[in-house]
Formats: structure tokens, C-alpha cells, sequence
């Protein structure tokens, strides 16, 4: 039985496709493609001009950069509770780079552009099941494709990650969130294709970037199986039937399996590969992953008591947020309004979720929620998977702390960020549809639609490197 935007099961063309440079050459001939590469390139072009500013080690790259500089001279292994890999990323780029500001960042600018292809290619993926827009009821013929659902959401959703400011924030400094959350994205992309190889693949080097990469195992484990509800028993039986008469046939639960084998495997062989360099010795990779599992969990405001820690429900209802540069460190973390010196060679670096994305992550998951409640249709298939991605990464965190009292911080919401901008043009897409019954309605919608576009740039300027001294006057 087919289930909702289950990988195995997603529908294919019958028609022959292209394969190799020629595909390559087929996907550039498309507007869409051509606008998600457009965006690419100047997000790229905004990361370059503010990449050596400042030239000094700012926020968490003094913790990341030493130990990336350790891994390249065996100075010894320092900033023990990260795995290594998002740390040997960043010595990649001082080794290409140079031993500069460039260097360190340049790394987590090539992966943030990254993570803006993967995400748009999850999104065609996600409404590739939805109706036909052409045969939606009440729905007039289009004039043009732009406002098609599989060109839309896809693009739409793009552009509003793309220039949303804590997005663009971590992927322009050496830290390791920026790694872990594009191979994540990756990983999420190849379980919805269904290859549960190159998911494990991926998932396995995400987490041997930063641990919370498990959160993300978790979503494409909680949607297998509630995709697969129905279907668990029949699964097993067939599993047990493969294990003992050899029975021939497909089973999802081995494809999970091999996911999850995939991603100890990489764990248990790389990281002391990984980190030889620097300890010059083979470390346990059990005790590791238990030693940064408890220092992580015993990382609470009673033993820490940073000025910077915020909790994770006021993410969405206090606009808190984190200066990286001036050094926070010395800067008195606030929720109002304060001024720093700030000018045009000593920019303003803050990590905070871009003002039009935040004041609408609640409406939007509530409207998905509804939506899930309300409807029965193929549709639920990207609600379901962008619900759980939602739930995963971010809700988990609020029984996290108020359980361990574990220190949380503003960026901590960084992998939520993708599924957000989703969820808003999803229900865009559906505003859209419904007001275009009316002519009156459908001028209302493309205005209101043009100035969020307009809002949108006009706020990424101002919370962006290029425009914060204006709200920071000094």
C-alpha cells in the first residue's frame, strides 16, 4: 500500500530520462533552476565582500580555529567535546586559503551556498506528489509558470532561506553549525529519493561534525515510521521471512537498518582517523561519543551561566538574539534596544532569525498542523515531513532543557530555519489558491506578496553585516 511521501514509494515518470552531463545540461534550461542559481551566486558575491570582516577571530572561531590549526601541526587535541570533521573543514580552507580570515570562513561560505541547492532540491522533491496546478479546483489557467505549484514553493521558499539573516550569519563564520546542518539537508535529501546508502552516508558525516546531528537522524526515523505506520507488522514479518528462508524481496526495515549501520561504521572509523593528526593516538570511539554526549548534557546554566544563553520557547516569542562580532563575550546580552560602535570597516555581526521569518514561524506550523488535521490528501506527505523536521530539530529542545538544564543559545535554531521557510510558502501557495477565485483578491494577494518580497531584502540588509550600524547606531 502506497504511503504519503514515502521514499520508497514516490511516483516516477514512465518516460526515459537523461542521465550524466546531459541531465546537467537539461536542469540549467529551466527558470527556476536558473533563479535558485541566481540567488546562489549573489549570496555568494555578499559572503565575499564581508568575508575578512573582521579580520580577527570572532565569537566561537576562537574555540574552532586553534583546534582546526592543531589538526594541521599535531599541536595536541583541543575543543575535545565536537567530533572532528566540521574543525578539519575549516583547517581545508586555511590550507587552501591561507592562515587568514578568509581561510577560516571560506569553508562555511562554500557550504551555506551549498545548503541553498540542497534545500531547494528537497522542496521540488517535497511537492513533486502535490496536484497538478493546472487541475486545481477554482483555480484559472495560468499566464504564467512562475506561479505554478512546483515552481513556487521551491523557489519561494529558496529565496526566503537564502536571505535569512542567521542563515547567512553561520554559514560567513568558522563554526561548525553551517557543516553539520548542509549534510543534513543533504542526508534528508537522498531519504526522500529513497536511497537509505547515501542518506547513512551523509547523516554519518553530519554528525561527525557536531552531535546534534542526531536530532536529525531522529526526524527521518520518526517520519519512516509514522509513514509506515500501517505497514510495521507486515515489514516484520517479511523481515523475519528474509532472515530465515532467505525470502526475496524489498524491506524497508533493511533499508533503515542499513541507514543507521551506514552511520556507525562512519562514526566508529573516521573519527579516531580524524583525530589521530592532532592526539597522535587512536581514541576509543565508544568513550568519545560518551564523553561528548555527557559534557553536552552537564553543559547547564548551573555550571556555565552564560550571559548569552536564552531558552528555547523565547525564540519564538522575545526577538532575543547573539552579537559575534564586536565580541559578545563583552557585550551585556539583551533583549532591547542598545547601541554599540559600530562603522562601515567594523560590522555588525548578530546571529538572529531574520524579522519577517520569525514573526510568522507560528502561524505557519500552525497552519501545517490544520492542515494535517483537517485533510486526508497527497498533500500530507510534505506536511508530515516538514512538521517532523520542525518537531526534531527545534521542539525537542524544550524538553531538553526544562530535563537537563542544558545551556541553549539563539542559533540553536539554525536547522529549524529551512523547514520554516517551507512552511511559509506553502501556506502562501495556499493563500494564493484561494484568493485567486477573485480578481479583486488576486491584486490584494500579488501586492501584499511584492512588499514581504521587498521586506524581506530591506530586512536582510539591515541585520546583515552591510546594514546593522543603522540599527545599531554608534
Amino acid at each position: 500500500m502506497p504511503v504519503d511521501n514515502d521514499p520508497s514509494t514516490l511516483k516516477t515518470q514512465n518516460t526515459a530520462k537523461p542521465s550524466g552531463f546531459h541531465a546537467l545540461l537539461m536542469w540549467f534550461t529551466r527558470k527556476e533552476n536558473l533563479a535558485v542559481c541566481a540567488i546562489a551566486v549573489i549570496v555568494l558575491i555578499l559572503h565575499l565582500l564581508v568575508i575578512a570582516k573582521p579580520s580577527v577571530l570572532m565569537f566561537d572561531e576562537k574555540f574552532y580555529v586553534p583546534a582546526a590549526r592543531n589538526y594541521l601541526n599535531g599541536g595536541g587535541l583541543i575543543n575535545t567535546e565536537h567530533p572532528p570533521l566540521g574543525k578539519w573543514f575549516i583547517a581545508a580552507g586555511i590550507t587552501i586559503f591561507g592562515d587568514n580570515a578568509a581561510g577560516w570562513r571560506m569553508p562555511s561560505v562554500l557550504f551555506g551556498i551549498a545548503s541553498i541547492f540542497l534545500f531547494y532540491l528537497i522542496c521540488v522533491r517535497l511537492v513533486r506528489n502535490e496536484a497538478d496546478d493546472d487541475k486545481t479546483p477554482g483555480l484559472p489557467p495560468q499566464k504564467t509558470s512562475w506561479f505554478t505549484l512546483t515552481t513556487f514553493v521551491p523557489v519561494f521558499a529558496t529565496f526566503l532561506f537564502a536571505f535569512e539573516n542567521m542563515s547567512f550569519a553561520q554559514s560567513g563564520i568558522a563554526m561548525l553549525d553551517v557543516f553539520y546542518v548542509t549534510l543534513m539537508l543533504a542526508g534528508f535529501l537522498f531519504y526522500l529519493r529513497g536511497n537509505y546508502l547515501r542518506c547513512g552516508i551523509l547523516m554519518g558525516l553530519s554528525i561527525l561534525c557536531k552531535i546534534s546531528a542526531v536530532l536529525g537522524i531522529l526526524a527521518i526515523l520518526i517520519h519512516w515510521a509514522v509513514s509506515r505506520r500501517h505497514e510495521i507488522l507486515a515489514e516484520i514479518r517479511h523481515l523475519a521471512a528474509t532472515l530465515k528462508r532467505g525470502v526475496t524481496g524489498h524491506s524497508a526495515i533493511l533499508d533503515i537498518a542499513k541507514m543507521l549501520i551506514v552511520v556507525a561504521v562512519l562514526w566508529i572509523v573516521l573519527l579516531p582517523l580524524l583525530e589521530y593528526p592532532a592526539a597522535r593516538q587512536f581514541d576509543n570511539p565508544f568513550s568519545r561519543f560518551v564523553y561528548m554526549a555527557g559534557y553536552h548534557i552537564d553543559y547547564t546554566t548551573s555550571t556555565q551561566n552564560s550571559p548569552l544563553v536564552s531558552m528555547p520557547w523565547a525564540w519564538l516569542t522575545t526577538p532575543t538574539h547573539i552579537i559575534y562580532w564586536p565580541d559578545s563575550t563583552h557585550v551585556k546580552f539583551v533583549t532591547d534596544h542598545f547601541a554599540l560602535a559600530i562603522d562601515s570597516a567594523n560590522p555588525l555581526w548578530w546571529s538572529y532569525i531574520s524579522w519577517n521569518i520569525w514573526i510568522l514561524i507560528i502561524p505557519s506550523i500552525l497552519f501545517l498542523v490544520y492542515r494535517l488535521v483537517k485533510e486526508h490528501t497527497a498533500e500530507s506527505g510534505i506536511i508530515r515531513f516538514g512538521l517532523i523536521w520542525f518537531f526534531a530539530v527545534y521542539v525537542l529542545l524544550i524538553p531538553i532543557e526544562l530535563i537537563t538544564g542544558r545551556e541553549m543559545f539563539t542559533f540553536y535554531f539554525y536547522p529549524a530555519v529551512p523547514v520554516v521557510c517551507l512552511a511559509i510558502a506553502w501556506a502562501v501557495w495556499k493563500i494564493r489558491v484561494y484568493m485567486q477565485k477573485d480578481k479583486q483578491h488576486t491584486v490584494v494577494f500579488q501586492w501584499t506578496l511584492a512588499l514581504y518580497i521587498a521586506a524581506t531584502l530591506v530586512i536582510f540588509y539591515l541585520m546583515s553585516p552591510f546594514g546593522g550600524h543603522l540599527i545599531f547606531p554608534s
